[in-house]
């Protein structure tokens, strides 16, 4: 395999060495722009989701930190750490992300249902940090692994499995309350895997309660009448009282599009606790 692979690599470098980095070589979609960090501009960066690339086998390999987050300014970017190093190949590779491990083996395709457009362009052998812009509409809270892929072997590099966006609970003042950390990740199936963690307790109310997520503070205090444009279909029933970890599955709902977690009593048509996340 490992031969077969650095065959296909030498045969196509001269292609790969053409390409000018500036389009998505799957869609001809703009990139976004790249620099290095030694001339990166000043200000903090505000991981949201992060994880550790490996390795891929028979590939050149990539491997170190990656993150997403936002800057001072407000954008949306992907880093490499000072301990990412990539092998040399035939040319330069793209930062994608993946929405399951279907397509993290042996990428021969890029598959628009569960790998993004590309995020930036990866110079060949590309050592130490490295920051990208990521274009517009693409929400990294969607997607469980960043990849690092090459276009003309068609074979990923290194993968990351990302970390979840996560969050903590506030009791709202004259209520029974609910305190403790939320997290919510992208599952396989496509939807969303919400977890309640160790932490986490809940005052008894006049009944159960709801976990839902709301986009924006409208519905944030007090919700006495259900927006469907501003808050999620309930994505879990927490039983009045409860403590503990708990573990709930969703589908047909994308965390990228909600700024809170809520738990919602709808018996008295109000939020017992409200927990801040960060999910775009």
């Amino acid at each position: 395999m490992l031969v077969r692979t650095l065959c296909l690599l030498s045969i196509v470098a001269i292609a790969c060495g053409d390409d000018d980095g500036t389009t998505d070589t799957m869609t001809g979609m703009d990139l976004g722009t790249s620099m290095d960090m030694g001339e990166a501009p000043a200000g903090g960066f505000d991981v949201l989701r992060s994880g550790t690339l490996s390795d891929v086998p028979d590939s050149p390999g990539a491997s170190g930190f990656v993150g997403f987050g936002r800057n001072d300014d407000g954008q949306l970017i992907a880093r490499l750490g000072a301990d990412f190093a990539q092998g040399m190949g035939p040319g330069d590779t793209e930062l994608r992300l993946a929405m399951s491990d279907e397509n993290l083996g042996d990428q021969m395709a890029a598959d628009a249902s569960s790998v993004s457009d590309a995020i930036g362009i990866i110079p060949n052998g590309t050592t130490g940090e490295l920051e990208l812009v990521v274009p517009a509409g693409i929400m990294p809270s969607d997607f469980s692994h960043a990849v690092v892929w090459c276009p003309t072997a068609a074979i990923n590099f290194g993968v990351a499995e990302l970390g979840t966006v996560a969050g903590t609970f506030e009791t709202i003042a004259d209520t029974p309350g609910a305190e403790g950390s939320i997290s919510i990740a992208r599952n396989e199936s496509g939807g969303i895997t919400v977890t309640l963690g160790e932490d986490f307790s809940q005052g008894m109310g006049p009944g159960d309660t709801e976990i839902r997520l709301a986009n924006g503070s409208g519905n944030v205090a007090e919700m006495l009448e259900e927006d469907a444009s501003s808050v999620s279909p309930s994505v879990g029933i927490v039983p009045n009282g409860a403590t503990g970890s708990m573990v709930f599955e969703a589908s047909g709902v994308m965390a990228s599009s909600f700024t809170h977690a809520i738990i919602w009593c709808p018996t008295a048509a109000i939020n017992f606790a409200v927990a801040p996340i960060e999910a775009r």
